[in-house]
């Protein structure tokens, strides 16, 4: 499995990657801002994405405004 971490605290984003990784997350890409992540996923696909939603390139609210919509069914 391949998680997507969007942090900016490398200390939460090390934490974040113990943990999933004592869960079974193989594989992780990391990124500190917003722009490099939606650049990421235009190209990769991944099993979980955890997203820190105050990035120091966006706000919350521009954060989820610009995440691209994906139709699961």
């Amino acid at each position: 499995m391949r998680a997507l971490i969007v942090e900016d605290n490398a200390l939460e984003s090390d934490f974040i990657k113990a943990y999933l990784g004592g869960v079974g997350i193989e594989e992780f890409i990391t990124t500190s801002r917003l722009d490099d992540a939606l650049a990421t996923l235009a190209t990769r696909a991944f099993d979980l994405i955890v997203l820190d939603l105050t990035l120091a390139d966006s706000t919350a609210e521009k954060t989820l405004q610009r995440l691209p919509y994906r139709d699961w069914e």
